[in-house]
């Protein structure tokens, strides 16, 4: 990710306005905005990185279904890759 980013947004009241970010509140304010864009952070890694958790994940899922009696809103096995651009291991 990005080590800086500038967000261009309106207020509340229409007006516009500019905030720069980086370091930490950078990679939060992504993180969020991909929550927003529907993207979830496993979608950012290689299949290298990947493959290196996929049985972690495939527990949380599994450990969620168990805990709460519901399916699980996402399938690490099933989920399309998105094309983003950078993320974990990606230049």
């Amino acid at each position: 990710r990005p080590e800086s980013v500038k967000i261009d947004a309106k207020n509340l009241s229409g007006s516009r306005f500019s905030v720069t970010l980086s370091g930490l509140p950078a990679r939060v304010f992504q993180h969020e905005f991909d929550h927003l864009e529907g993207t979830l952070f496993f979608e950012r890694m290689t299949e290298e990185v990947l493959d290196t958790i996929h049985e972690g994940l495939q527990a949380l899922e599994v450990k969620y279904e168990k805990s709460t009696g519901l399916p699980s809103p996402e399938k690490v096995a099933i989920r399309q890759r998105s094309k983003a651009g950078v993320g974990f291991g990606k230049n």
